[in-house]
């Protein structure tokens, strides 16, 4: 059910490159690795927090360069919960059960 090899990003990359590689690549999430590590994870969702309204008035110059200048790492959602590649699918199941009842809203 994983992707055994997905691909990743660093914490450094700019959100406009990741924006663009997740509409090139039709991808919902990237993975954010340093290290060889999962430090986050960069959603879609996450992005739309960011990218401004079509409605906005400032010119293309100057959305390309704010998001430029704005780093995965300072959207991303940091600490992911995860589960061992071993595991059986309900297991997970039972993990994100699990989790979501304990999670604090």
């Amino acid at each position: 059910m994983m992707t055994p090899a997905p691909l990743a990003i660093s914490p450094e990359t700019s959100v406009h490159v990741a924006y663009r590689l997740m509409q090139d690549q039709r991808l919902r999430h990237l993975p954010v690795c340093e290290d060889g590590r999962l430090v986050g994870l960069l959603s879609a969702c996450d992005l739309r927090l960011v990218l401004p309204s079509p409605a906005t008035s400032l010119a293309a110059h100057e959305v390309h360069s704010l998001l430029e200048r704005l780093t995965v790492a300072e959207i991303m959602t940091r600490f992911p919960v995860t589960i061992g590649p071993g595991r059986m699918s309900y297991q997970v199941v039972r993990y994100m059960i699990e989790y979501m009842r304990n999670f604090r809203w």
